[in-house]
């Protein structure tokens, strides 16, 4: 699923380079990489005897995601504090209670994305439903603000090793976490960012049909495999691959193709994943797909500040403020109200 996960990982740049409409947008390749994620963190809890031990998991996915981050965290402050006049405007005046929530988040990762779900006043941390129109806004103050998504992640694989090795468990809190969506969006709540894709209890479900897939359609593609051999896995790929290079040019309405993808993801990703296994370039391109992610909204920053006038194109938003200072938009950013209509009962990206 290498490539897959390359071709996500750029259309999450494109957009926060100001492109829209182009791929899969920033919401949904989020989604769908929850879905990935989902997927291959069963497979490694089921098929990898040394991940039993819940210590010896955490450790795993640790090591792989905090190292990068780190070092990213660290050019990104070191940026934002060298390169610029101002630093971070409005940290000083942020009472303790914020600071101390955001150097956590920093630090650690886990918490970012619930940081969308906060502001500050003279009481301390309040609790808002629109971060966009708060203020302060929180999320301004995180170093890699594109990093929620990994919040979103760590919290899943907090809770993976006591779920997804149990079916009834995986089928079960995926209604239940499809449920709370309709319930949300009953509630009128559930179609405004931070809820359509920042939300990890809603959010859950995603990951839950990546483990869905691995439990039901894996079997189903290695047999169908082993009776047509590697050009159904092929195929599938391709056809998944084409849908989400595609995506940005269907003229259909997002609430309506943003689910079909969703379900073709659902069906195709273990025969991408069979299809993948066999060639160790796909793999080498997945390898990509994760430092990407992480440090182009500093390389555009850093673009910004050096190269000629016009060279950069400076994202609507935006992804970076005017004079180079980190802004709202270093996150998958909402492709707008009818692009949160679009998941299994609503989830877009």
């Amino acid at each position: 699923m290498g490539s897959l996960r390359l071709l996500l990982a750029l259309a999450v740049v494109v957009l926060h380079c100001g492109v829209h409409r182009v791929l899969t947008g920033g919401a949904l390749s989020v989604q769908i990489f929850y879905m990935i994620s989902g997927f291959l963190i069963t497979h490694v809890l089921l098929s990898k005897p040394v991940y039993q031990s819940y210590g010896t998991f955490l450790k795993s996915r640790w090591v792989r995601i905090y190292p990068i981050y780190a070092v990213v965290a660290l050019a990104s402050w070191l940026s934002i504090h060298v390169l610029t006049s101002t630093g971070m405007p409005g940290w000083d005046a942020l009472p303790l209670q914020a600071k101390l929530m955001l150097v956590l988040a920093n630090l650690f990762i886990l918490g970012q994305d619930w940081v969308m779900f906060f502001t500050a006043d003279e009481r301390g941390l309040v609790f808002t439903s629109n971060f966009w129109q708060s203020s302060p806004k929180l999320y301004t103050f995180l170093l890699v603000q594109q990093a929620w998504s990994l919040g979103v992640e760590l919290s899943f694989y907090l809770i993976a090793p006591f779920i997804v090795r149990r079916k009834l468990w995986v089928l079960g809190l995926l209604v239940a976490s499809l449920g709370l969506r309709v319930v949300l969006l009953k509630l009128v709540v559930g179609w405004s960012d931070p809820w359509t894709y920042r939300f990890f209890p809603t959010e859950l479900a995603l990951f839950l049909l990546g483990s869905a897939a691995w439990h039901w359609l894996l079997p189903l593609w290695r047999r169908l495999s082993e009776r047509r051999g590697k050009v159904a896995l092929a195929m599938a790929t391709a056809v998944l691959l084409v849908a989400c290079a595609g995506f940005g040019s269907v003229v259909w309405p997002d609430w309506t193709k943003g689910p079909l993808l969703i379900a073709l993801a659902t069906l195709t990703l273990p025969a991408a994943f069979l299809f993948s296994s066999g060639h160790a370039w796909d793999r080498e391109l997945g390898e990509l797909s994760y430092p990407l992610y992480l440090c182009h909204t500093l390389v555009i920053f850093w673009a910004s500040r050096n190269l000629p006038e016009g060279w950069v194109h400076q994202p609507a938003g935006p992804c970076l403020r005017a004079g180079g200072e980190f802004g709202p938009g270093c996150h998958a950013a909402p492709l707008g109200p009818a692009a949160h209509r679009s998941l299994p009962s609503k989830a877009q990206a």
